[in-house]
């Protein structure tokens, strides 16, 4: 799956094509999740550069969810809205803790990324 669509040929599949990834253990714990239609029609294309630093979010609030374990929302660029419990992020990636399952979220998919407080 790509963005929630399932793929029927699958090659070739680039890296700036896949939004966000999970083992298939983790496809209940998402199952249903809201999706932002009006973004999702946008079609807007992955992410070139890291534009905006953790989109708005301080580097040190994006820490302290962090080790508080406090929740955030991270939207794709295909409108897939995302929220659950911070566990690890680097330049590249977020690990988002949702429903128990581990879901990795490439940073060239994403649209915004919001602490909930």
């Amino acid at each position: 799956m790509t963005g929630g669509k399932k793929i029927e040929n699958p090659l070739p599949l680039y890296k700036s094509d896949v939004l966000f990834a999970y083992s298939s253990k983790a496809s209940a714990a998402l199952e249903p999740h809201e999706i932002q239609r009006k973004l999702a029609n946008r079609e807007l294309p992955p992410l070139k550069k890291h534009i905006r630093p953790w989109f708005g979010a301080k580097k040190a609030d994006v820490k302290k969810a962090q080790t508080m374990g406090i929740p955030i929302k991270a939207v794709t660029r295909r409108g897939h809205v995302l929220k659950g419990k911070l566990e690890f992020f680097n330049p590249y990636e977020i690990y988002l803790k949702i429903n128990g399952q581990t879901v990795v979220v490439y940073r060239h998919g994403l649209y915004s990324f919001e602490l909930i407080a």
